[in-house]
């Protein structure tokens, strides 16, 4: 868990980078700074898998805010919460930071006047003017100790403030007290979703970035995609940075990293389990107690090949004229004779007729000659690529993977592992947070029991 986390904060920073520059709430929106040079803290807002435990939470936070104040004097608090939770929480603090506003702004304009006409009077002492003013606007008391610190508009602009430090303990040495962050403080923020981000721009609770890109745009599009930058924009303005990583489920193939490193495979040009025939041949020969393939043969096939079938569905229907009314037909009978009532007259009933709809659906578990193979991992599902109809017999490519597949099936490579067998491929599910951390130990993932792997991308979320 604790490796997951620290990687996750290797991913973050290459992101916050770019935000500093912009803080993204609006109580940094409605008061100008004209100081921007001394320490502060800011938070940011992240979606977990799972609960984090604070132990982790701190871990992550001193690794991310290592980096960031040494940079940029700049002290990051990271809040964590599962996706049930999340927006939830975000949103109730939202709301309660833009009932503060307004407070402050109410409190400002009457604290104002009070020391005007105070100053009028004679009294310049602010100070014992503040805190009569508070005795008197018992409504304020919430605020008060922000609103002791506000100068008014005739202390604005006397530059920044000497940092604060403290001695650390271990090195005997002063370095720079960061403030901690304010109650409902909300900076740097996750969204998930196109409708979210224009929901939050709609609410004012996101501020435009552009301005401060003027400086930054060249080091951002080595990180961000441009066309991603310019999806974001809404009339003309950006509010937030697109994530070059997908988010959600990856399916991960992952190689023993003890039996790679015997055996000869260039992992790093391996792309799915048809390109290790060799090394599942050298655990035929070599390795009889490991299992080969911890899956099945269709788990296998479904991650580089869609079957097509024809489906169709039918509903009986009443059938109607040009005007919307029935239509009447003569019941016959058997041979082919219009029916009559008892009293001669011909019988007429609403015409009926079979309405069948047609579809090409997934052939799922089933063979099929029309199909497409699949480019890429990052095309492995349907919605991801357009999806042609191909004879798969006639295409080279799937006579490679159908041959393969259906080899390592005739040599038992497929199965379950038994009570503490070792396999030499298997498959997972999990998030980006795999790939970061094989991206920064040379390509070995290692899971929460120990045991390490090379770690290969063969679906990319939906």
């Amino acid at each position: 868990m604790k490796k997951r986390l620290l990687c996750m904060a290797l991913m973050l920073i290459m992101i916050v980078s770019a935000l500093l520059l912009a803080g993204c709430s609006k109580e940094e929106e409605t008061t100008e700074d004209t100081s921007n040079d001394g320490a502060k803290t800011i938070t940011m807002w992240i979606v977990s898998e799972q609960k984090v435990s604070a132990e982790d939470e701190k871990l992550v936070e001193t690794a991310f805010s290592e980096v960031t104040k040494s940079k940029f004097k700049v002290n990051v608090d990271i809040k964590f919460f599962t996706e049930d939770e999340y927006y939830e929480k975000l949103e109730e603090s939202m709301v309660k930071l833009e009932e503060k506003q307004a407070l402050m702004l109410e409190c400002e304009e009457l604290l104002d006047e009070a020391i005007a006409e105070a100053k009028k009077k004679g009294n310049s002492d602010r100070n014992a003017v503040k805190v009569q003013f508070f005795k008197d606007h018992p409504e304020y008391a919430s605020i008060k100790d922000e609103m002791m610190n506000y100068s008014g508009d005739e202390e604005e602009g006397q530059g920044a403030q000497e940092d604060e430090t403290v001695i650390n303990e271990d090195y005997g040495i002063p370095e720079i007290k960061y403030p901690a962050a304010k109650e409902n403080q909300v900076d740097i923020i996750y969204l998930a979703g196109y409708d979210k981000y224009i929901s939050y721009i709609g609410e004012e609770w996101l501020a435009p970035l552009d301005e401060h890109f003027e400086g930054v745009a060249n080091k951002l599009t080595s990180y961000i995609s441009a066309s991603l930058l310019q999806g974001v924009q809404v009339d003309m303005m950006t509010y937030a940075i697109p994530n070059n990583v997908e988010i959600g489920q990856y399916t991960y193939m992952l190689l023993d990293k003890e039996l790679v490193d015997e055996y000869p495979l260039d992992y790093e040009k391996v792309s799915s389990v048809v390109d290790c025939k060799n090394f599942i041949d050298d655990m035929l020969e070599y390795e009889p107690d490991v299992l080969p393939i911890a899956g099945s043969y269709q788990q296998c096939m479904d991650l580089l090949v869609w079957y097509w079938s024809i489906g169709y569905t039918s509903e009986v229907k009443t059938l109607l004229d040009e005007n919307g009314e029935v239509v009447l037909g003569e019941v016959l009978d058997k041979d082919g004779n219009a029916k009559e009532d008892e009293n001669g007259n011909i019988i007429y009933e609403p015409v009926k007729y079979t309405q069948y709809t047609y579809d090409y659906l997934s052939a799922n578990n089933k063979f099929n000659m029309v199909g497409v193979v699949y480019p890429s991992a990052d095309k492995a599902g349907r919605g991801n690529m357009n999806m042609s109809f191909t004879n798969l017999i006639a295409s080279e490519e799937y006579r490679n993977i159908l041959l393969t597949l259906k080899y390592y099936e005739y040599n038992n490579c497929y199965g379950t592992p038994a009570e503490g067998q070792k396999t030499a491929i298997s498959f997972t599910e999990g998030s980006y947070a795999i790939k970061a951390e094989a991206d920064a130990n040379r390509g070995v993932y290692t899971d929460e029991n120990g045991n390490s792997y090379y770690p290969v991308i063969v679906k990319y979320p939906q």
